[in-house]
């Protein structure tokens, strides 16, 4: 049995394999070639590793937030494979995986703030909690830098980026890459994966005017 993961929401292609008791992974180095080249190295890395599509169980797929065309990608591409497949489709968003590399912590804590920068040259930045023993997760939002000031220092807290404020905190996690750790990602409580495969799209409050 197969479980396969997939992320576009970033401007490259990543994608990983856990098979046979070994984990595999892809990362392309170009960018932005999710729609031409996303089936092409799917295929060839299952052919790589001597994986039949008909032993994939299960696809976790990357929902956002990110690249609206990168999520978009993903997400038609997955819907179009496991049609007529009996094949298990779980979302998981960009906050499960920043926390599944910091579960050991989490586990811990009990609750986490994470923070994604959402591009170069913003002041804006994605934000959710999410809580361990209840599995309950906060609308995810944007912020911006006055409203972390106000985080929460119990709790744990994970970004990409790095403030005067954050560095302060006593339980801040920097992540440099969020590269798709398996073992981890398929660790997590599926409370905490988002149960609904649809984009999770966040805008701003003055895209929305």
């Amino acid at each position: 049995m197969a479980k396969l993961i997939i992320d576009t929401s970033c401007s490259k292609i990543r994608l990983a394999l856990s098979f046979d008791g070994h984990v595999f992974t892809y990362e392309s180095d170009e960018k932005n070639i999710q729609a031409e080249q996303l089936a092409l190295k799917l295929d060839s890395l299952l052919k790589k590793h001597h994986c039949l599509f008909s032993q994939i169980k299960t696809i976790y797929c990357v929902v956002g937030p990110g690249s609206f065309t990168g999520i978009r990608v993903a997400i038609a591409f997955v819907k179009g494979l496991v049609l007529e497949q009996n094949i298990k489709v779980v979302a998981v968003t960009n906050f499960a995986l920043y926390l599944a590399q910091f579960k050991e912590q989490f586990e811990l804590c009990g609750k986490a703030e994470i923070f994604i920068n959402c591009g170069k040259n913003r002041a804006e930045f994605f934000h959710q909690i999410i809580e361990k023993d209840s599995g309950k997760i906060s609308e995810a939002k944007i912020v911006s830098h006055s409203e972390i000031d106000h985080v929460n220092s119990g709790n744990l807290i994970i970004s990409d980026f790095y403030t005067d404020n954050l560095r302060q905190k006593e339980k801040f996690y920097y992540i440099e890459d969020n590269k798709l750790k398996v073992e981890r990602i398929l660790a997590l409580n599926e409370q905490i994966l988002n149960s609904q495969f649809e984009p999770l799209y966040i805008r701003s409050t003055y895209v929305k005017q």
